[in-house]
């Protein structure tokens, strides 16, 4: 996207929409098969920051929208000859994206809580700062002051650039346990409240689970299972390499004589098996004696 404002002085938003189109169309006809891996590598980042920045440029819009009417827009249709009638900004973003109702209000309240950080939101604007890094940096609102963060929004922008999110979410979980306690507590109450553990039986000798708990626990959780379990199960095996078979002096291997098998006796009458004595416990004679009209002579 360029960022000159000489598409606004012509067509306005529309007229950019409108450009920003005509360049997306002519991507999607460019074929990725006939792309070498160096062009692929090269275009993938550059369109990652481009969805970022359009996502952060939709949410600015979006709160901006939805703040002008107080968390409501006219609708399309008037309900009478005189008023137009009104609808919830969610249910017509809704309807206008063609997503859900979660996914619709999750967006619009991250748009609301972006705006109320403006130099993080310019930030993703800019691509200076992921999208979804900054989403992570906005779950500070509401648990610490709105001045303090105002005040160091130049220093989220720079973690936001240099980290990941989930490294983020973990910085954000030790700032809130840190500065509000009461938040913690709760946290942790409703972590307790939510254990649950569930085994299922799978018949072939072992059983698989599912399974909730507080992270207070998972030092024992793990001292616990790691004592009646496997590191990867089977695949840790070791594998065991034959001996190697020591060589004679000569240099050559004598062979061993085969292994008689044992010589069963012909019974004098058809019907009388041989004495099991004599067949040493062998397995012949064990089959011979659970198969009794089964000779292993001919």
């Amino acid at each position: 996207m360029g960022r000159s404002g000489d598409g606004v002085a012509r067509g306005g938003p529309v007229g950019l929409l409108a450009a920003l189109c005509g360049a997306v169309d002519a991507l999607a006809a460019v074929s990725a098969g006939g792309l070498s891996v160096a062009q692929l590598q090269q275009a993938l980042p550059a369109l990652a920051g481009e969805l970022d920045r359009l996502t952060g440029l939709r949410d600015a819009l979006l709160a901006e929208l939805d703040g002008r009417g107080g968390g409501s827009v006219p609708d399309r249709g008037p309900a009478d000859e005189h008023s137009p009638g009104s609808i919830a900004t969610v249910s017509w973003w809704r309807q206008a994206a063609g997503c859900g109702g979660p996914a619709a209000g999750a967006q619009l309240r991250t748009a609301g809580r972006l705006a109320r950080l403006p130099r993080l939101a310019a930030a993703v604007v800019e691509d200076r700062v992921g999208h979804a890094q900054a989403v992570v940096l906005t779950r500070l609102l509401d648990r610490l002051g709105l001045d303090e963060l105002l005040a160091a929004q130049d220093q989220l922008v720079v973690l936001g650039a240099s980290r990941d999110p989930q490294w983020l979410a973990a910085w954000v979980r030790e700032q809130i346990a840190t500065y509000c306690e009461p938040d913690l507590d709760h946290a942790a109450a409703r972590a307790a409240a939510r254990r649950y553990l569930q085994l299922l039986d799978e018949h072939d000798g072992t059983v698989s689970g599912r399974f909730v708990l507080p992270s207070e626990q998972t030092e024992a959780l793990h001292s616990v299972l790691a004592a009646l379990s496997r590191r990867t199960g089977l695949h840790d095996e070791p594998k065991r390499r034959p001996a190697p078979r020591r060589q004679p002096a000569g240099g050559v291997r004598a062979r061993r004589p085969p292994r008689r098998p044992a010589r069963l006796r012909r019974p004098a009458h058809p019907g009388q098996l041989p004495a099991a004595r004599r067949l040493g416990g062998s397995p012949v004679a064990s089959a011979v004696h659970r198969h009794p009209g089964r000779h292993p002579w001919p």
